[in-house]
């Protein structure tokens, strides 16, 4: 099968995840975190909002937040090729048996069409999904599945969305089926017949079942059945005050009071629980969450599950089929307390994991890689260095692979004046311009690298704040500023004190060609690659620049007073 781009795309998608997927359930994150970190991200909000997103979450508390950061880096996988590239070289220190053994193989098919000695060996879970990964990303081997045995682009693309993208949301949905026998249902759970069959929770028929059991359990509560989710969630809600909660009788009160016992059996405290659905608490004893749980989609639920259950009995338990007839006649609750009852109970576990849903999209927001894995500075930086030291070493070696060529053809055409030295000599000149091309690229490297030292260096000093401040804002205010870092994040207030100051939030922001007196960098919170274009900034290879490495604003002025005026 020959792979057009949009297929390499998705083999590469797969493979890269698997790869990380494999590490993170072997709890090793640093290719994640270097890949996620190259991405240059200003928050967390990506990585926030794919708490929002149906996706296969991670099957572990303390995997779900790096299965999720995986997700956004597969976000940028099909547009951003130095991410790809980073994944290359990252997994070729780990596998160096497979890169230099696919090197070969790509030497041999390019001259001969065809791969000679290919020695078998066991290969680990992480070199497997790193060949294939790179036969995807090759532009040698059209047709990979002719060369390795395995290679199954269909079985790749389902993968993908089977292993990453399949939600445990509504998972009976498209699994049960109206059907007169039990086999039906079983041939269609196996593959074998799944033409026009029509499903139970789907259909118009599950949606009438549905008006009449909201009918019959409002006629039991002696309400309208339009007041079903207002009155249950009136009945529900806390009646606490100010962090006073009243003790209820009935079977509000016993769940109430189970639900606390339990919350206060794992160590947690029940003023969080009342606050999330009172609407009782007074402005100066703090803001409740007032949360208002979906009771619509509780009772839904609840009667999905009722049904689902009793298709299970019927077709898998006594082999019978479940017709229209079944759903309408055999699935009516025998006491609607009891379903009363269940659905309070739901109405609570809405309530605490919505709790949890709080507690981990803070998790989330807060999330970084230097409190996860106690790194300091200094060790985040060095991986950094170092990879930059091997794209060098990478480069130099494709300039001295060019320059043997170069010769090559250099004597080939002092050789040959005939007519086929034209485009030998163009080659020629190409080949001198790749090099030219790839001496640039390394003179930018190392710049990199001399300005990640400076950046390290600046990061690890500190700004003395106990200093008396003897600046004048009026004098600083009649200069311009280009002031780095995030600002409207930690200091928006310096954008009021220098209105006609330029401020660089991004790595992104234009600032070729701009006059300003002096820059001031406030180390902490900006990105290198933001510290690496004001340094590279022609416009500004003259002016002074500050660094400064606190938050307190005065401390800041103070230093740029006595650096400047």
């Amino acid at each position: 099968m020959k792979l057009n781009e949009e297929q390499r795309k998705i083999g590469i998608k797969y493979n890269v995840m698997q790869l990380l997927m494999t590490d993170i359930h072997n709890k090793r994150y640093d290719e994640l975190q270097k890949i996620y970190e190259a991405l240059n991200l200003r928050s967390n909000n990506q990585l926030v909002n794919k708490l929002l997103e149906e996706r296969n979450v991670g099957e572990l508390f303390t995997h779900t937040v790096y299965a999720d950061a995986l997700l956004v880096v597969a976000d940028y996988l099909d547009n951003r090729l130095e991410v790809i590239d980073l994944v290359d070289l990252l997994y070729s220190k780990r596998c160096p048996r497979i890169k230099n053994m696919f090197t070969d193989w790509e030497h041999q098919y390019k001259s001969t069409g065809t791969i000679k000695n290919a020695k078998k060996f066991e290969m680990s879970y992480t070199e497997n999904y790193y060949l294939h990964f790179l036969f995807y990303r090759s532009d040698v081997f059209e047709e990979p599945d002719k060369v390795l045995k395995g290679f199954d682009f269909e079985q790749d693309r389902y993968m993908l969305n089977y292993c990453f993208y399949m939600t445990d949301k509504n998972q009976f949905d498209n699994a049960l089926i109206f059907c007169t026998t039990s086999e039906e249902s079983e041939d269609y759970l196996k593959g074998v017949n799944r033409e026009n069959k029509e499903y139970v929770l789907m259909s118009k028929f599950f949606d009438r079942y549905l008006t009449k059991r909201r009918i019959e359990l409002a006629d039991y509560l002696h309400i309208e059945v339009n007041k079903l989710a207002e009155y249950i969630h009136s009945e529900m809600k806390s009646q606490s005050k100010n962090g006073e909660a009243p003790i209820r009788a009935g079977i509000v009160g016993q769940i109430e009071l189970f639900t606390k016992d339990i919350i206060a059996d794992h160590n947690g405290g029940t003023s969080w629980y009342n606050a999330m659905t009172t609407t009782a608490n007074e402005k100066w004893y703090g803001q409740s969450v007032m949360y208002v749980p979906d009771v619509d989609r509780l009772i839904r639920n609840y009667f999905k599950s009722f049904v689902t259950t009793k298709y299970i009995e019927m077709v898998m338990e006594k082999k019978q089929g479940f017709t229209k007839l079944t759903l309408s006649r055999e699935c009516i609750p025998d006491n609607y307390e009891i379903v009363y009852r269940t659905i309070l109970c739901m109405y609570e576990m809405d309530v605490l994991y919505k709790m949890f849903a709080i507690m981990q999209k803070q998790y989330y927001t807060d999330f970084s890689w230097e409190k996860i894995t106690n790194q300091d500075l200094a060790t985040r930086y060095e991986d950094i260095i170092s990879n930059l030291e091997q794209n060098i070493v990478d480069k130099e070696n494709k300039i001295n692979s060019l320059l043997q060529k170069n010769r090559t053809l250099s004597l080939q055409i002092t050789a040959d004046n005939s007519k086929q030295t034209a485009p030998l000599v163009a080659e020629n000149n190409k080949l001198l311009k790749a090099i030219e091309n790839k001496n640039s690229e390394i003179n930018d490297l190392k710049k990199q690298i001399e300005y990640q030292e400076q950046f390290i260096s600046e990061l690890n000093k500190t700004d003395n704040e106990g200093t008396s401040n003897t600046y004048d804002l009026e004098l600083l205010q009649n200069k311009r500023f280009l002031f780095v870092g995030h600002i409207s994040d930690v200091l928006p207030e310096i954008k009021h004190k220098f209105p006609n100051s330029i401020f660089m939030e991004s790595e992104t922001n234009n600032i070729s060609g701009i006059e300003v007196d002096a820059v001031v960098m406030l180390i902490k919170w900006m990105s290198h690659s933001m510290f690496y274009k004001v340094k590279s900034t022609s416009a500004l290879s003259q002016k002074k620049i500050v660094m400064c490495n606190t938050k307190n604003i005065d401390t800041i002025l103070q230093k740029v007073y006595e650096e400047v005026i």
